[in-house]
């Protein structure tokens, strides 16, 4: 899990998402091996990234996807990779639609992807209705979450089926009553 916001690290925020995640992947089997919290800046993000695309199975970001100027962590995944940001047609013709005569080019960074390594995945509500803001999946395990605690859930729910292994994943929790656990 890489977390990403300048706010983290000043502790202006509290972070949820990280106690969260870490319960659910556990739920499907996953073992997390590592969590960071790193600053909103592309070249952090693009380390990270890199170093743990190539030593874990799955890479989740948490933050900076938004349209907000220090919302970078497309630009810092794309870097990672060398490859050029690009707008993704299908995403910008939905943000068009969305915000129609209010659109700014604020809204249209949330489209940029990076070139030849990112999939866009959609993804059903609790209401049934088609998410109007897909989940983006770059190079080969890397999923990009953002970074609002109620949003991070909602997209994490369609991620949540995209990751399950299929196979059930059984948890046994043993509890002694002893007062010196070196007795175990």
């Amino acid at each position: 899990l890489v977390l990403i916001g300048d706010e983290l690290l000043a502790g202006k925020v509290t972070d949820t998402s990280s106690h969260f995640l870490c319960q659910e992947l556990r739920s499907l089997g996953y073992t997390v091996t590592r969590v960071s919290i790193i600053p909103d800046s592309v070249e952090r993000i693009a380390e990270e990234v890199r170093r743990l695309t190539l030593a874990v199975e799955v890479v989740i970001t948490v933050g900076g996807i938004g349209c907000t100027l220090d919302d970078v962590t497309v630009e810092g995944v794309a870097l990672a990779f060398n490859r050029p940001l690009q707008t993704h047609p299908g995403f910008e013709a939905r943000l068009r639609t969305m915000f129609s005569n209010t659109l700014t080019a604020a809204h249209l960074k949330m489209a940029l992807v990076p070139a030849g390594a990112a999939t866009l995945i959609d993804y059903e509500l609790p209401t049934g209705e088609q998410s109007r803001f897909p989940i983006l999946h770059a190079h080969p395990n890397i999923y990009l979450l953002p970074g609002v605690p109620h949003l991070m859930r909602q997209k994490w729910a369609g991620l949540r089926k995209l990751l399950h292994p299929g196979r059930p994943f059984h948890n046994h929790v043993f509890r002694l009553n002893l007062w010196d656990e070196t007795a175990v």
